[in-house]
């Protein structure tokens, strides 16, 4: 559903997020092979690192932009 919402918006905020949950759901499938190879193992967890990280980047991008509450 991201990845659709990315194609239809074109932004780069709706791109971060496609990137990291998709980059998450590779995560998983790739933990289904790390009895095969610790390679595997270590790709696994530095897709889950990016994912992470590009859903962080999208969260700071829109609240630098967002309008601040006045107290």
């Amino acid at each position: 559903k991201t990845v659709s919402n990315y194609f239809s918006k074109k932004s780069k905020d709706a791109g971060l997020v496609a990137a990291g949950f998709s980059l998450i759901a590779i995560y998983h499938g790739l933990q289904l092979f790390t009895f095969a190879s610790k390679l595997v193992y270590v790709l696994a967890h530095v897709s889950l690192v990016l994912g992470f990280l590009s859903l962080l980047l999208m969260l700071i991008k829109v609240d630098r932009y967002a309008p601040k509450a006045r107290l």
